[in-house]
């Protein structure tokens, strides 16, 4: 009879054991074979991926160095294209620097067609960047009609782009999402025109043009062909997997779309790739496949690419969706970690049997209470990456109306100027005319300044105190008046982001060597002069 008790008291742990949610896919009990081997190698890859970013870095490193030593405007122009493009799946931020720079390049070169050319590069930043109201603000395309068939074709890509991210940005409105989607179709039929019928190329936009119609299989009859041709570890290669990936997915077929969301996912890390959509698509079909860990590692991955990709619409799309996931993750273990505890109830009446399992069942309480801790502080990163963006749009905001009121200004005055100088030639008054425009700047510039530390103090009413407790006592700065000196002035430009003393020289009126000069005689005084400038740009945090 004991025995037939210890019997059903063994089997009842089996069966609450069995109940027990699994956090982990490692064992490979959730995917196909080949599937899970996709999946262990991306896991491994994601454990090299800095050395994978060296990479990549180094190589963008070798073209700003051959940018340095260009000679000639068409030269610093195609090295800045080069940047550009590296870039544009890196550092979405450098990106749009460089291709405002060739626009201007190209301004000054007077060549239409890179200007053109830089002009839907331009695009494209704004795109990746989410800067969707600077498209309307700065690029100058003109009549598209008049592009030649290629530049054309590159401007009909960059707009897809643009509307598939505000088609995303919008989800959840009907009307925006309609208009969106007609304008994708649009889009792909003035390819399907522009391109020679036949080609791979035509192909391709013939099986996108089949998908947005939900054709799925006859998308997929035309680009399985196309795509076998393609080489691995090369970025078609993964982008093509990622084209894939959609269509399995809308067919609901998990097993492909997971093949082919691994692949594109290793691509990307490989190649140094920041743009992460694919990664993030893989973190959501794990969580949906029950396979927790791979599900928490990434989405993790894909919030640091969003951070370093320096994305808007990239963090903002994975931030919201990795909320719910993180707290329905939490929750998950919280569920699971009950469990637990009535596996430990079952197991205080036949612990002699089952010692072993009592230890297991401990050291996973360990680990769950390491996750927990792990999820806390990923919680209080995303708390401070989204006070940096408040932050950063707050700055923005004011800045702005500073120099729509500084522009306003200067407008009026220009008038004004204009106005006296048709009286005096009408009166023949060149000597005055001379007189007044030979004028000294000063005033000029003092008033700028005073509007400048206007604004700034009003975002920062506290700088003035805060800069002198970072200062020995017998170098700090007077408080009754409410201006800047000259070098509150540079550490002010420097708080809010301007770093380099060439753009504080210009901004300032001073040489470059002057601004160093001021600087290095106030962090002299600092009382910490190694983390004087961080200790500065923590100012009003």
């Amino acid at each position: 009879m004991r025995k037939h008790r210890l019997l059903f008291w063994f089997l009842l742990l089996l069966a609450i054991t069995s109940c027990t949610p699994s956090s982990s896919g490692k064992g490979g009990s959730f995917f196909e074979p080949d599937i899970e081997a996709l999946l262990r190698t991306l896991d491994n890859d994601i454990k090299h991926k800095d050395h994978y970013l060296e990479l990549r870095f180094h190589t963008v490193d070798s073209l700003r160095t051959l940018k340095q030593q260009a000679r000639t405007l068409d030269e610093r122009y195609d090295r800045n294209h080069q940047l550009v493009e590296e870039y544009m799946t890196l550092m979405c931020d450098s990106a749009l620097a460089y291709a405002r720079e060739n626009v201007r390049l190209a301004e000054e070169m007077g060549d239409r067609n890179r200007y053109q050319k830089s002009q839907i590069y331009l695009l494209r930043a704004f795109s990746q960047a989410g800067l969707f109201m600077n498209v309307d603000e700065e690029i100058r395309m003109g009549d598209t009609a008049e592009l030649d068939t290629m530049l054309h074709v590159l401007y009909c890509w960059a707009q897809i782009q643009l509307d598939e991210h505000l088609l995303t940005y919008n989800e959840g409105n009907d009307t925006m999402t309609r208009q969106y989607q007609e304008r994708i179709v649009a889009y792909r039929d003035t390819l399907l025109e522009l391109l020679p019928e036949g080609t791979g190329i035509w192909e391709k936009e013939k099986a996108f043009r089949l998908q947005a119609n939900g054709d799925y299989q006859g998308a997929l009859d035309i680009l399985l062909p196309l795509f076998e041709t393609e080489q691995p570890n090369t970025r078609s290669y993964g982008l093509n997997a990622m084209s894939k990936a959609r269509i399995y997915r809308a067919m609901d077929d998990r097993d492909n779309a997971l093949r082919e969301l691994a692949i594109a996912a290793d691509m990307d890390i490989r190649l140094g790739v920041q743009e992460n959509e694919a990664i993030f698509a893989l973190s959501q079909m794990m969580y949906d496949c029950h396979d927790y860990d791979r599900a928490y590692i990434y989405a993790t991955e894909a919030m640091r690419d969003a951070e370093r990709f320096n994305s808007r619409f990239r963090f903002s799309q994975i931030s919201g969706a990795y909320s719910v996931f993180k707290n329905m993750y939490i929750s998950e273990l919280s569920r699971h970690e009950r469990v637990q505890y009535r596996i430990l109830i079952v197991l205080m009446f036949v612990s002699f049997l089952l010692v072993g399992t009592v230890g297991v069942l401990l050291r996973e309480r360990r680990r769950l209470h390491s996750t927990q801790r792990k999820l806390a502080k990923a919680n209080e990163s995303l708390r401070e990456s989204n006070l940096q963006l408040d932050d950063m749009a707050r700055i923005r905001e004011y800045y702005i109306t500073y120099l729509i009121a500084l522009n306003s200004t200067y407008a009026d005055k220009l008038e004004d100027f204009r106005k006296a100088v048709n009286r005096k030639l009408r009166a023949h008054q060149y000597e005055d005319l001379m007189q007044q425009s030979s004028r000294p700047l000063g005033e000029d510039l003092e008033e700028v300044y005073e509007k400048f530390d206007q604004t700034f103090l009003s975002l920062y009413p506290t700088f003035i105190n805060d800069f002198n407790a970072l200062l020995e006592p017998s170098a700090r700065y007077s408080t009754i008046n409410r201006r800047l000196t000259t070098e509150q002035r540079i550490y002010s430009l420097i708080r809010i982001g301007i770093n380099e003393s060439s753009q504080i020289a210009n901004f300032l009126h001073l040489s470059t060597q002057t601004i160093y000069n001021y600087k290095h005689r106030v962090r002299s005084h600092a009382l910490s002069k190694d983390t004087f400038e961080q200790d500065v740009m923590k100012i009003g945090e």
